[in-house]
């Protein structure tokens, strides 16, 4: 039986993000383990002091799926799924360097932009996938966070999660 279309919508938006690497036209290179979609699933792999001594993955990024579904009723059980989620990208700023912050933020969102634009429809389980804002936190005045909201638009048949 296949796995619920959402899940594996959830799944081609891990694979998108896991494609970047410099060699594949990005400004950074992201280590397949480093892109979670279970913020709990080895997250102390992701904290600063893990892993000596290599210290923790960087960049690293966070798959946040837990905004509610909305769900649009069509004709003859026809339903429009549209699952949000959050892309939660950290990577470490140079304090030394006055542009740092900033162009590791702006780098950040480029790289998530790129790689889920490179594919809208998810392997043709959805029919568009968009960003809809983005915002910069930092920690510690050097850990740069680039949140990245966005949104999945599928089709499926209402009663029939599974495709």
């Amino acid at each position: 039986m296949l796995e619920p279309l959402e899940f594996r919508i959830a799944q081609s938006l891990q694979t998108a993000l896991k494609g970047i690497t410099v060699a594949g036209g990005f400004h950074y290179d992201l280590a397949g383990t480093a892109v979670k979609l279970d913020p709990n699933h080895e997250a102390g792999d992701l904290i600063p002091g893990a892993n000596p001594p290599f210290g923790p993955p960087r960049p690293f990024v966070l798959l946040d799926l837990s905004e509610p579904d909305v769900f649009e009723y069509g004709q003859a059980n026809e339903v429009i799924v549209l699952t949000p989620f959050t892309v939660v990208w950290v990577h470490d700023s140079d304090v030394a360097d006055d542009d740092s912050l900033t162009k590791t933020y702006f780098r950040g969102l480029a790289d998530v932009e790129k790689a889920l634009a490179a594919d809208i429809t998810r392997g043709a389980l959805a029919s568009d996938t968009r960003v809809l804002n983005r915002q910069m936190r930092e920690a510690e005045g050097r850990e740069v966070w680039a949140l990245v909201s966005g949104q999945v638009r599928s089709h499926r048949t209402y009663g029939a999660p599974n495709g």
